[in-house]
């Protein structure tokens, strides 16, 4: 980590863990782009973490935030550890990046698409858990009113809503 001149900054840090186990539980490293373009424009350091598997779609952050976001993928998971416990809030996916950061006690906002934060969110709080809303006709099985907690989808879930979380946690870092 030492090579990577990681250091606690005087701007705020939102550290973005993309990955997850297979891609029915991953936001779109897309909205990730959005969120993180934001938030670099609105003066945040943005860190990307998580495997070699996360090298591609922190290109693609990246790109999108004109190379304001510092990749940290690839590394053995000490690294993505001492980056999310410097971070000011971290971004992920229901992982086990999210259960890393809300057990060294950061402010999680967490996504969740087919799976229920009831049963899988970790065990202490976190900053906000952001589900799709609810539709009125299924886009997995075509129902109204379908309530199947695995046919939702991460995409459904607008980067409005989890920037809109993120600034809540800066803004009480503030205080």
């Amino acid at each position: 980590m030492a090579g990577r001149a990681i250091a606690q900054a005087a701007r705020p840090v939102v550290t973005v863990a993309p990955g997850a186990v297979g891609p029915g539980k991953a936001w779109p490293v897309g909205h990730y782009a959005e969120l993180a373009r934001t938030l670099a424009a609105e003066g945040a350091d943005v860190w990307i973490v998580g495997g070699p598997r996360e090298k591609a779609p922190a290109a693609e952050i990246v790109r999108a935030t004109d190379g304001r976001a510092r990749d940290l993928t690839g590394g053995d998971l000490r690294e993505a550890i001492l980056a999310l416990s410097c971070g000011d809030t971290v971004v992920s996916n229901d992982s086990g990046l999210m259960h890393i950061a809300a057990a060294l006690g950061r402010p999680v906002v967490a996504v969740f698409g087919p799976t229920s934060p009831w049963h899988w969110a970790p065990l202490n709080p976190l900053a906000a858990v952001i589900e799709p809303p609810p539709t009125a006709v299924c886009p997995t099985c075509g129902r109204n009113g379908c309530t199947d907690v695995r046919h939702r989808r991460t995409i459904d879930v607008a980067p409005i809503r989890v920037l809109d979380a993120v600034r809540r946690v800066l803004s009480e870092r503030e205080r």
